[in-house]
Formats: C-alpha cells, structure tokens, sequence
C-alpha cells in the first residue's frame, strides 16, 4: 500500500517530532574511555591553565551555571564551550567541563 504524496506530508511533521521527543528520553548509548563510561568524546588534553570541572554524580549544567557563572539561565555558555557534548540533558560523571566562560547575561546586551 502506498502513502499518498498529501497524506505523507501531513503525517512527516508529526513522526519527525515523535522521533526527537523520543530521542531526549533515553540516554545516547556509552562508550569506556580510560576507566569510567561516558557517551562523548572529551578531549584528551586541555590547554595548562584552563579552568575546568570534573563532572560529578549530580551535576547538570544548570547547576554548574549557577555555581561557577551566578546565573543558572547561562548554562548554554558551559555548553557552548563543551562542544564535545552533544545532549546538555547528559553529562557524565568524570567528563571535564570548560569553564573558561565570559559570563553574558541578557541585561548586559
């Protein structure tokens, strides 16, 4: 049975959503790097000098926004600057995060 080129195009926008609402409800699969699990590919050297954290059990970038930049809306900047993580909704125990943040608020602009 074929699907009409109409019907196709009004079921598309519907199965594509399903597909990405899905896709943020179960974690990207994991990979060993060194001794621990992680979905990425952090790098494997960071520049002397650079402020960085060590993911712990817990943390989100949300969190860490409000820690190390005052503001828990700048997550996206932490982000940003970890391009190595392709989900923000999943970081890893061990991961090293960038810091190295100029903190931006929207007031600011």
């Amino acid at each position: 049975m074929r699907m009409s080129g109409r019907l196709w195009a009004a079921l598309l926008p519907i199965f594509l959503t399903a597909q990405l609402i899905g896709a943020a409800d179960r974690p990207p699969s994991l990979h060993q790097v060194g001794d621990r699990w992680t979905a990425w590919d952090p790098p494997a050297e960071i520049a002397e000098g650079t402020r960085i954290h060590e993911v712990q059990k817990g943390d989100t970038l949300w969190d860490l926004a409000a820690k190390f930049l005052g503001d828990p809306y700048l997550w996206p900047q932490i982000w940003e600057r970890n391009s190595f993580i392709k989900d923000s909704h999943w970081i890893y125990p061990g991961d090293p995060l960038v810091l190295d943040v100029s903190a931006i608020s929207i007031a600011e602009v």
